[in-house]
């Protein structure tokens, strides 16, 4: 096999592996109001409980607090179910543990936020698309449509699958059009827990 035969084979590898990612692990279900279930960490499975005895602190209008929080779609309408706390989550790249913690002495609750550890590589599901419009250096406009798709990351180095269509403007007409379908791989620099 020739070297380009190779690299070839290794392309083709890496797509069928994304691909199976993407159907395997599927993304968080956020429902049409755009709330999502938390769960219990799977580390917490089958951990032991105890019941304590607390006069808890509730919010005491429970539905006024849900619309402020812009959540009443998510109210339960239980009456047995009381809104005890709530809290704003900093964005995380691999997401992050919540612990809620209740004071038994003031019944009141404290809730704590850590972000999950990156790995050091990951498949990628990012997806951006758009125009360009401007100047060029030769005194004439152009414009571009392009899609770019994150496919993996390896540390803050992303390789990402990139389509464009560029031509410049003259008159209010396209000329020269030129397509490109380019391999990418950018560094990334967020102010992110755990991509900083």
């Amino acid at each position: 096999m020739t070297r380009r035969s190779y690299v070839l084979a290794a392309i083709l590898v890496f797509l069928a592996a994304y691909f199976l990612w993407l159907q395997v692990r599927k993304p968080a279900r956020i429902s049409s109001a755009g709330y999502m279930a938390a769960h219990v960490p799977g580390e917490l499975a089958g951990e032991p409980k105890k019941t304590v005895t607390a006069k808890a602190q509730v919010y005491q209008d429970k539905r006024r607090a849900m619309k402020k929080l812009g959540m009443d779609e998510a109210d339960s309408d239980d009456d047995a179910e009381e809104l005890a706390t709530a809290a704003e989550v900093p964005p995380t790249p691999a997401g992050a543990k919540v612990g809620v913690f209740l004071n038994t002495t003031t019944g009141k609750f404290r809730t704590v936020v850590k972000a999950n550890p990156v790995p050091f590589w990951s498949f990628e599901r990012g997806t951006e698309i758009g125009a360009r419009y401007g100047v060029t250096t030769r005194g004439g406009t152009a414009a571009a449509l392009f899609l770019r798709r994150d496919l993996a990351r390896i540390g803050k180095a992303y390789l990402s699958g990139y389509v464009e269509g560029a031509g410049r403007i003259e008159g209010g007409v396209v000329r020269d059009p030129e397509a490109k379908a380019m391999i990418e791989v950018s560094g990334r620099f967020h102010n992110l827990p755990g991509l900083e």
